[in-house]
């Protein structure tokens, strides 16, 4: 038997071999910590410069009007216009579709049509409006108050930041960037004071990084040695417990109830992102095209004041599709006012969703002086 006694050619293939694996290990332990130490920085980072607005802040008014309010009969729209970047061709990636938001085109396609309906509501007395974009990559870094504000030149304004993020970073594939979006209110009339009032942050971490930071505006008006106090709000979306809802919720009942026993007049209109406190069958829609995750309000709540809303057209489309046969319906966006105010007419302004996912509510009402 022949006996191989020189192993020096395996050994340095052995050997070879064991560096070339122990310097593919370092290196992907290696791009492993890189990845890892970016992650925490950005997070770090977002956290560090993370909107954290006060309970309450004192917003400035713009175009100040000189017009008193002194007539008894006054008209409102609120409406979210969904940044003008959700037709009817869109769907969005956060509510199960693939779309992170409209292209360029399509985009001022959106807003030059939502601009052409607000000169059409431009003898409204109060426009509340919703999702707003100031300066988003979404809407390509538009500022959409200043073209809202050259529509309405009658109409003084301010606005309330909800939704401040340097970069949203999902999804990962095509991240949806800065957002700088908020609400905005808007009247004929000279206000005296506009204040933000915040929501508390309802969202887990992280999420709560990337998410909206709620609020709701309260405008005053100055009216017959009383006020008119018009709140705009947008209450949270992406939170499934109801629980949660409510405290937001009652940290606007309860400043509508203060100012109601000061004896003013309260109107509060906006994107609930709820149902009103009625039931299904009050609502003319076919069972099968509700929304069928969408809470109520429920029914005992406020429920000495007055709910207003329009039975007949809903306000918010679902955008886990575009526009067609699979939509699925609610009534999300209408009116709750104190019991000093009497309500004359609402309308759901049924714009077949064509650049927005919201309808806009428009009402007219008066107020019982004597309450």
């Amino acid at each position: 038997m022949v006996k191989i006694k020189n192993f020096g050619i395996f050994e340095s293939y052995f050997s070879a071999m064991k560096r070339l694996y122990s310097t593919i290990l370092r290196s992907l332990l290696l791009i492993i910590g890189l990845i890892i130490i970016s992650m925490v920085t950005f997070i770090v980072i977002i956290s560090v410069n993370d909107f954290q607005p006060e309970d309450k802040i004192k917003l400035e008014i713009s175009n100040k009007s000189e017009i008193k309010l002194v007539g008894d009969t006054v008209s409102v729209l609120s409406w979210n216009m969904g940044y003008s970047g959700l037709g009817k061709d869109m769907d969005f990636f956060y509510d199960g579709g693939s779309q992170v938001r409209a292209s360029r085109e399509l985009s001022s396609e959106y807003l030059n049509e939502n601009l052409l309906e607000l000169e059409e509501f431009s003898d409204i007395d109060f426009l509340l409006l919703q999702e707003v974009d100031f300066d988003s990559k979404r809407s390509y870094g538009i500022d959409q108050l200043i073209a809202i504000s050259d529509r309405l030149q009658d109409h003084e304004f301010s606005k309330a930041l909800n939704y401040k993020v340097s970069f949203v970073p999902v999804p990962p594939s095509k991240p949806m960037g800065k957002v700088n979006a908020g609400l905005v209110n808007l009247s004929k009339y000279t206000s005296k004071e506009s204040v933000r009032f915040a929501y508390p942050n309802i969202a887990s971490w992280p999420d709560k990084l990337f998410l909206l930071d709620r609020c709701f505006m309260l405008n005053r008006y100055s009216f017959k040695n009383k006020e008119l106090v018009v709140i705009n709000t947008h209450n949270s979306y992406y939170v499934k417990e109801d629980s949660l809802r409510m405290i937001e919720l009652n940290i606007l009942k309860k400043v509508a109830e203060e100012e109601f026993a000061k004896g003013h007049f309260v109107m509060i209109g906006g994107d609930w992102n709820m149902n009103p406190p009625v039931s299904k069958a009050d609502l003319q829609l076919d069972e099968t095209l509700f929304q069928e995750d969408v809470s109520h309000i429920p029914n005992d709540f406020m429920e000495d004041w007055n709910w207003t809303y329009d039975s007949k057209i809903p306000t918010n489309r679902t955008l886990d599709h575009p526009l067609g046969k699979q939509t699925r319906y609610a009534y999300i966006d209408y009116f709750v006012t104190s019991p000093n105010i009497q309500v004359i007419d609402i309308e759901s302004i049924d714009l077949g969703f064509e650049n927005s996912d919201h309808n806009p509510v428009k009402f007219v009402l008066t107020f019982n002086v004597g309450k």
